[in-house]
């Protein structure tokens, strides 16, 4: 918890310079899903339907801020609640993951930009209710890359194709799991 709340404020004070000094700041908010990463779970529902949890979906909410540094690269940092899960009247099972995302970004022209960075992910957790209340799995925290394509639409909005290489390790058996996921997100810059 503490390195994550350094992040934070490593990431609210790089904010809070650039919008002091000469570059353009902007915070970005979004939303988007996910696909891939180790099969979690299989549940089979009492009218005999299945849905599979992975480690690498499904909903992806994230927040933060931009800023530019120099001419041709943007620096954008993000942290986010990465979930995938299944849910009924009688019990819930859900792989959740607090990630963030520092990734630079580098123009090709005014609409598209291509995006490396690093993908760091806290609090990664298999927990269960009802009759999978036995669940309760933690992840050790881990560095994983990203990289994407985003194409702003107009200054406010754009929609990204990212691809995500990482790796989870259960704390107590050591077993390590994919993560690696790709994804459509949405972003909206104000």
């Amino acid at each position: 918890m503490k390195k994550l709340l350094a992040i934070v404020a490593l990431v609210l004070g790089s904010a809070a310079h650039a919008q002091v000094g000469d570059r353009p700041f902007k915070f970005v908010a979004g939303v988007g899903v996910t696909g891939g990463g180790d099969k979690v779970a299989s549940v089979t529902y009492t009218d005999g339907t299945t849905q599979t949890i992975k480690r690498g979906g499904l909903v992806m909410f994230f927040a933060g801020g931009e800023f530019r540094l120099g001419t041709l690269v943007t620096l954008q940092t993000t942290i986010g609640y990465h979930v995938d899960g299944s849910y009924a009247s009688n019990g819930d099972l859900e792989f959740t993951r607090t990630p963030i995302d520092v990734i630079a970004y580098v123009p090709v022209n005014d609409n598209l930009r291509f995006g490396l960075g690093a993908h760091f992910v806290n609090s990664a957790s298999l927990k269960g209710t009802g009759p999978a209340g036995y669940i309760d799995q933690k992840f050790d925290a881990s560095v994983g890359l990203v990289a994407e394509g985003e194409y702003r639409f107009t200054s406010w909005f754009g929609l990204k194709l990212r691809g995500v290489s990482q790796k989870y390790t259960e704390t107590v058996t050591r077993t390590r799991f994919s993560g690696n996921h790709v994804g459509l997100l949405g972003s909206f810059y104000f």
